[in-house]
């Protein structure tokens, strides 16, 4: 600096002065977080200003680096041991300035040495995905399912417990570190065959349809039924039906289930049996009155009718006596087993002795005949006696047996056989 100094006679100039302004280093440019493959060159700067001359020194966790005394700090090649917090501090004479940290990785990229293996697990089962993967840092896993993140799945192994169908598909695993990622291969999980709905056997009436039925979980099922050993063709799926039971029918059945995943068998026996059977008591009344007469048999299930009144008699049949006396049973609609019901016969004169006879509700066919037999003795196999050849008129009929001492033999078995 200097001054001029001027009046109407002249000028005069000063002498110069030099002025000199004095500044602490301050940080321009802050060194910026790095993330470079090991091998490659790590390279970090900063700029500072301040009056010169300004020193540098650079630091890491440990402390100052040796040598690291200018704006760049340079490493070639890095190496994952560089991987560190740096910052540097610039001086001069009149103070100081420190940078930022900036945080260095140094990353082997990660590597997948070996792909998750496919599963095939029973429904319940367990199932397990493993990969193995290397790189530094440390790898992480995010797993997918059906190309989906499945949040909360960022463990090695996935483990999958209770499997179930909405478990199976496709999986993946996403791993990754600070500087690269690799997807693995997919993976797929499927369920072998597992039986939910046993066939634990049936009994089929002749004539009549009948279904053998099992019921199965897996991927990509298929079924082969079989009896007595022997595969039925065309009997490949979940149920096998016979639309008409013969008595040949009965045996051994079994169905295997099978997958690419293996295979399981439900065995169970299936009896074929003429027709149901469902022994009772049916009510009887032993008539006595004219042979030839004609009478009217009503029922009630009120003593007397409701209230003493008649019109809770109800007509269930009209009989004509071939012999004095005789014995009529109660075969009409819910006869079977209905609880109390009264009688009464019309006209008068005749007389009625209410008793109960053994009556047999049958299902069947209707047009098949059936055989009949009873005994008192069912240790003796040679006591069997026939009763009566039937053709059911409906598929559900009762038989009462009117046979001779039927009301007051006491216990009696009855068994059914296929009519000729």
């Amino acid at each position: 600096y200097f001054a001029i100094v001027s009046n109407a006679s002249g000028a005069a100039t000063s002498t110069v002065a030099v002025v000199t302004v004095l500044m602490s280093p301050q940080i321009t440019q802050d060194p910026s977080n790095t993330v470079v493959a090991a091998g490659s060159a790590l390279n970090l700067s900063l700029a500072a200003i301040g009056t010169p001359p300004l020193s540098y020194q650079w630091y890491k966790s440990a402390g100052a680096i040796s040598g690291a005394t200018s704006t760049n700090y340079v490493i070639n090649p890095a190496q994952t041991n560089n991987t560190d917090s740096y910052f540097a501090i610039v001086t001069n004479v009149y103070g100081s300035a420190t940078s930022h940290v900036a945080n260095v990785v140094v990353y082997v990229p990660v590597n997948i040495s070996q792909q998750p293996q496919n599963q095939a697990v029973p429904a319940g089962g367990t199932a397990m995905f493993n990969v193995q993967a290397s790189g530094f840092p440390a790898p992480t896993y995010q797993w997918t399912f059906r190309g989906t993140n499945w949040i909360g799945r960022t463990s090695n192994p996935l483990i999958i417990s209770n499997v179930n169908l909405s478990n199976l598909g496709t999986y993946a695993v996403l791993v990754s570190n600070a500087g690269s990622s690799q997807l693995s291969s997919n993976a797929i999980l499927s369920m072998s065959p597992s039986i939910t709905m046993s066939y634990t056997g049936a009994t089929g009436i002749w004539g009549r349809s009948a279904v053998l039925s099992v019921g199965a979980i897996g991927s990509g099922l298929t079924y082969q039924w079989y009896e007595n050993g022997v595969a039925i063709g065309s009997a490949t799926n979940s149920s096998y039906t016979f639309s008409t039971v013969q008595l040949t029918n009965g045996g051994n059945y079994s169905v295997v289930v099978s997958s690419p995943y293996g295979s399981v068998t439900n065995s169970a026996q299936f009896k074929v049996i003429p027709a149901s059977m469902d022994v009772g008591t049916c009510a009887s009344i032993d008539i006595g009155g004219v042979i030839g007469s004609n009478y009217m048999i009503q029922g009630s299930y009120y003593p007397g009718g409701m209230f003493g009144t008649t019109n809770t008699w109800m007509t269930l049949t009209n009989l004509t006596l071939v012999q004095n006396p005789e014995l009529w049973v109660d075969t009409s609609a819910n006869a079977f087993r209905a609880g109390t019901r009264y009688y009464q016969v019309l006209p008068v004169p005749a007389s009625t002795n209410q008793a109960k006879v053994a009556c047999i509700n049958i299902g069947g066919v209707a047009g098949y005949s059936y055989i009949i037999q009873r005994t008192d003795d069912v240790l003796n196999t040679n006591a069997w006696m026939t009763l009566t050849n039937l053709v059911l008129q409906q598929n559900q009929q009762v038989w009462a047996d009117t046979s001779t001492n039927a009301p007051t033999t006491g216990v009696r078995c009855y068994r059914i056989l296929p009519g000729q």
